[in-house]
């Protein structure tokens, strides 16, 4: 089959499936919270339109058979983080429990995607290729379009984050320290404290804290434990299962806040999906949702 047919037939099934994506709004109808469905469902197709490039990229990179360096698969890492987590933000559980084809439709479009990276590799395009004019859109492959040669202009190289989502962290006896030993400073040194934690874990372990993680840390290890928060907030953590952590932190949030004990300090929101994350990480490391006795001593 010619390079023209091949991506010939990569565009026509990519229009299909994005036929069939964009089809799957009309499930929805007849739901009591259709405008939330139809929300969320707007802001995961915009997502997916960049996952989708992001495999075609990948696809490329994996066909060229080159082996990356310490950088890029750092990179490509942080990459598939971001995506794991921004999915999340986006309760993908949530809309996938409404459009039961949902899940299919994006496996395929991704394996369309890899399509994609495969073939601009068997025809010779150079991935990006920005001086022929070659680049890849949620669309699909286009053709390059014929320019008069100009001279490169020298650009600045772009920054890039090597760093890894504290979400899918493991912990460690120096993590617990580095938090003990932030928390220990003076008070009047607050953003002195966040920021000793958040450089300690990125130049230690390559981590990215959050602002609301590093709060809710300081949560966890000073008011938390005397005052049995942490203690409740495991129990309801076992009790209320769910794929979607948004949910989770809802039905743990609902829960401790009806049976709220007058020892408890005062927190935010935000607390409960940062607290389902550290007792992932814990799960992850230790295999049970609380440290060992051993990380403070």
């Amino acid at each position: 089959m010619s390079s023209v047919r091949k991506i010939q037939g990569y565009q026509e099934r990519k229009e299909t499936l994005s036929q069939q994506y964009s089809s799957l709004k009309d499930a929805f109808k007849g739901e009591n919270d259709y405008a939330g469905l139809v929300n969320v469902y707007e802001m995961l197709k915009h997502l997916d339109e960049l996952v989708y490039q992001f495999h075609v990229y990948k696809s490329y990179l994996e066909s060229t058979k080159k082996p990356l360096t310490l950088a890029q698969n750092a990179e490509m890492k942080s990459i598939e983080n971001l995506i794991k987590t921004l999915e999340d933000d986006v309760s993908l559980s949530y809309i996938t429990e409404n459009a039961n084809r949902l899940a299919i439709i994006r496996r395929e479009i991704f394996e369309n995607a890899r399509e994609g990276g495969r073939l601009l590799y068997a025809v010779g395009y150079k991935f990006p290729a920005i001086s022929s004019g070659q680049t890849i859109t949620s669309a699909g492959i286009t053709k390059p379009k014929s320019k008069p040669q100009q001279k490169p202009k020298p650009q600045s190289k772009p920054k890039t984050s090597t760093y890894t989502s504290a979400r899918y962290m493991k912990w460690s006896k120096r993590c617990t320290q580095i938090v003990l030993e932030a928390a220990n400073m003076s008070d009047k040194y607050v953003k002195q404290k966040h920021a000793y934690l958040v450089d300690h874990f990125k130049q230690e372990f390559g981590v990215a804290c959050t602002k609301d993680f590093v709060h809710y840390l300081f949560l966890h290890y000073i008011d938390g434990e005397t005052s049995g928060f942490n203690e409740a907030f495991d129990e309801c953590y076992v009790k209320h299962q769910h794929p979607s952590i948004e949910k989770r932190a809802v039905l743990i949030a609902e829960e401790m806040k009806a049976n709220r004990s007058p020892d408890f300090p005062a927190v935010h929101d935000y607390v409960y999906k940062y607290g389902i994350w550290l007792r992932e990480i814990f799960e992850r490391t230790y295999g049970q949702i609380t440290e060992p006795a051993t990380n403070f001593q």
